[in-house]
């Protein structure tokens, strides 16, 4: 006989209620606020225990804690049928996104970790030991990630097939188990009722989209013990077939199971297309909206300076080329005598409302930078366009000759509505950017290219709104002649890249496969070199903290776990908008004007006060790293929920990364490149509303 339950009959059923916030609060890493207040409320409704022999109230109070600890992990783990381990969430089978594919090494470590670890020590040991005194070892995880690898690769070619069918491994991803869980229902309701039947369930498959029906029979025939589905000859047509109807007409997104499947049935395709087109208009309508929001192309505006001093002039980054995905699909595998698809036509808007597009512009998506994927041949090197980033005004200026010139600044303008539902409606075929010596291409609609089928959610946004990427093009203008000429730390004897900066540098081309992102890690690498990879151990090398997001020390606190990100999707517009304040109270001075322009102000240098970055240029673990770190999950939650406002906002910042990055520790861009960072401005504080002199 097992041990008597602690509770009643209605204390069980008021904990019972209390479960699905137990849930919340263990997805939000709240649950020991949630026993509190769980305990609290159960002794108001239930008071302590009276009478003779029985403890104190802090005694009852401290067993009752424990007990409700208890009680929640016990009632919300069961077993499910054909997982060997419990599942939490009271059995629930994890139907959701399946987590980020396995690295090779990653999938080696899972399978041999027995025969891995005692190799892993003794080497590390022997690493160790034949280190000088004076010599500092690097820390045992890219220690052990770089022996990994090395060991993988001498494996014999069964194991690295082993490996990959591990990394395709389905056995943490439970739709294969519902057909046993279905089988629970029929027969607990047959104990309890004396009723029998059977079970039907479909959906959206969580990985393919395609729409799935499982079916359970647990009643049978008497004579013949044939189940519903084998004493109806036409089952599949007039039930099977008409709840496939049903269930995609619950959800017009769902897809068609492919044929011969279990599942595979015949869909109203009117009525889907109907519905389709409803929600394609409603989307329309919404892409729209947006677009209409972000036009920063007013000419309205364009009176209006971003400086500090009259000296500062707002002048153009490099040119860029748009972001895209062309790079994704092959693009770069192409080579120069394979004819190129047709590129989309560009909308281009003058801000003042003269001129036209340039006919031999194009827009496509942009190639990964060369350090990722080697040169391009010359045949497929893009031919840049003019855009001016969002961020600069309009400015007047004396041209070297002394002729006064008007430098504007054409912010980005969406293209109408029109053609923007063009864009929604018809994906934009996969393309890459023409060589200036190719003619310009053909309009989408005369392409004889088909579509592209899946168009990712935030390429069709930036093809939207056009919104630029830095190329790699160095800026050819010349820095100013009052700028310092303090030489950066010498690269020369520096090694490849710091030991801490291996676990992070996977971690972030692990975020993104889009080129932009590609570049901002490439540059982030540059710039620890050129700070000649300092220790984020300094004071000095802190990042100020001040408005920081909890969630950054948070995952600091939890030893920088690059598997464990911070789980956004419930916070993401909350943590922005503390990023945000973060983000400016550590900018320079100079970048804080009165207008709180969302990014900073983008001031070219004209002069040593405008280009003194010793406030933001921290290296290191703990310096502008972190800042980085925000971004991806920033980025990576907006694509993961699919919002395009927070995800155009993450391009945005991303952007204005890229040109912080081109600056920080850059002789002729940085007066202060090479100086130690020192203590100033670590309070972090947001910009002040008052007017700058």
């Amino acid at each position: 006989m097992g041990r008597p339950p602690w509770t009643s009959t209605d204390q069980f059923a008021w904990l019972e209620n209390n479960i699905s916030q137990f849930f919340v609060a263990q997805k939000k890493n709240t649950l020991p606020s949630f026993y509190g207040t769980v305990l609290k409320e159960f002794l108001d409704r239930f008071g302590y225990d009276e009478g003779p022999g029985v403890p104190s109230h802090d005694k009852q109070r401290t067993t009752l804690e424990k007990r409700i600890r208890h009680w929640f992990g016990n009632h919300t783990r069961k077993s499910v049928v054909g997982v060997s381990k419990p599942r939490l969430g009271k059995g629930m089978l994890k139907l959701g996104k399946r987590s980020q594919k396995l690295h090779p090494y990653q999938a080696y470590m899972k399978l041999f970790c027995k025969k891995l670890r005692p190799i892993i020590n003794e080497r590390y040991d022997e690493y160790k030991a034949s280190l000088d005194e004076e010599d500092e070892p690097i820390d045992k995880w890219p220690f052990t990630i770089k022996l990994v690898q090395e060991l993988l690769s001498a494996e014999s070619d069964d194991v690295k097939a082993e490996v990959e069918r591990a990394r395709d491994d389905n056995s943490d991803f439970d739709a294969e188990a519902l057909v046993g869980v279905s089988s629970e229902s029929p027969e607990a309701k047959e104990k309890q009722t004396g009723l029998d039947g059977s079970v039907i369930i479909g959906g959206k498959h969580p990985r393919t989209g395609e729409a799935m029906i499982y079916i359970y029979h647990h009643c049978k025939t008497t004579d013949g013990e044939l189940t519903w589905e084998e004493a109806t000859p036409d089952f599949k047509e007039k039930v099977e077939a008409h709840f496939g109807q049903f269930i995609v007409r619950c959800d017009p997104g769902m897809k068609k199971a492919s044929e011969g499947g279990s599942a595979s049935m015949d869909v109203d395709d009117q009525a889907d297309k109907a519905e389709q087109e409803r929600l394609l208009r409603e989307k329309i309508d919404r892409n729209t909206k947006l677009v209409e929001q972000l036009r920063v192309g007013d000419t309205s505006n364009s009176d209006k300076t971003v400086s500090s001093s009259d000296k500062a002039v707002s002048k153009p980054r490099p040119k860029p080329t748009p972001i895209g995905a062309a790079a994704k699909n092959g693009a770069t595998s192409r080579v120069a005598s394979e004819p190129l698809p047709h590129a989309p036509p560009v909308v281009t808007n003058n801000i003042n409302g003269g001129g036209g597009a340039d006919p031999s512009s194009t827009r496509g998506g942009s190639l990964p930078p060369s350090s990722q994927h080697g040169s391009q041949p010359e045949s497929m090197q893009a031919e840049p366009m003019e855009i001016e980033p969002t961020q600069t005004k309009a400015m007047e200026s004396k041209s070297a000759s002394g002729d006064p010139t008007t430098s504007t600044a054409a912010s980005l303008v969406p293209p109408p509505a029109q053609e923007l539902q063009q864009m929604v409606m018809v994906p934009t075929p996969t393309s890459v950017p023409m060589s200036s010596g190719t003619s310009s291409p053909t309009s989408a609609g005369t392409s004889q290219d088909p579509p592209a089928t899946d168009v990712p959610l935030e390429d069709r946004i930036s093809t939207m709104i056009g919104i630029p990427t830095t190329s790699n093009r160095t800026d050819p203008s010349p820095a100013g002649d009052n700028m310092m000429d303090v030489d950066p730390v010498p690269t020369d004897s520096l090694p490849a890249t710091a030991a801490w900066m291996v676990a992070a540098e996977e971690y972030l081309m692990s975020v993104s496969t889009d080129p932009t992102w590609w570049e901002v890690v490439r540059q982030w690498k540059d710039y620890e070199k050129r700070l000649g990879y300092p220790t984020g151990n300094v004071p000095a090398n802190y990042m100020p903290a001040g408005h920081r997001p909890a969630e950054v020390q948070n995952w600091i606190k939890a030893h920088r776990n690059y598997e464990k990100p911070p789980d956004l999707s419930d916070c993401l517009p909350s943590f922005i908008a503390k990023f945000k304040l973060w983000y400016s109270g550590i900018q320079p001075g100079w970048r804080q004007t009165e207008e709180d322009n969302w990014p900073p102000a983008q001031v070219e240098e004209t002069e040593e006060a405008c280009s003194d970055w010793s406030v933001l240029r921290r290296g290191g673990q703990n310096g502008f790293f972190m800042v980085i770190m925000a971004v991806s999950w920033w980025y990576s939650t907006a694509m993961l929920i699919a919002d395009p406002d927070l995800l155009v906002q993450s391009f945005l910042i991303i952007q204005d990364i890229q040109w912080v990055l081109s600056r920080m520790g850059v002789t002729g861009r940085d007066s202060t490149a090479g100086v130690p960072a020192g203590t100033v401005g670590r309070s972090g504080k947001p910009p002040s509303s008052r007017k700058r002199r």
